[in-house]
């Protein structure tokens, strides 16, 4: 959910997670959200209309992953491989 914490009213619940979100991070301008989920998807949502802007598969490992948008819009996420190896990547 996406509040406005002058009035306290709800702005936009994003509902697109079939499992626990592991982390959420938004972009500099504050116009995107990045979530990462234990489903082992990255999703990018448009912040002002809750809409799905891009899905992408990320690491496969069971561990939780986490991760940020950097200053020039990549995404930096860490998590781990099917071995249980630590991973980093840009996306």
């Amino acid at each position: 959910l996406i509040w406005n914490v002058n009035d306290g009213n709800l702005l936009n619940e994003i509902n697109y997670h079939q499992d626990i979100v592991f982390s959420a991070a938004w972009n500099y301008n504050g116009s995107k959200i990045f979530t990462t989920c234990k489903d082992k998807m990255l999703r990018i949502f448009d912040s002002r209309s809750g809409k799905l802007l891009n899905e992408n598969t990320g690491h496969q490992g069971n561990k939780p992953m986490k991760g940020i948008f950097l200053r020039d819009g990549c995404l930096f996420t860490t998590g781990f491989s099917r071995t249980a190896e630590r991973q980093y990547a840009l996306w």
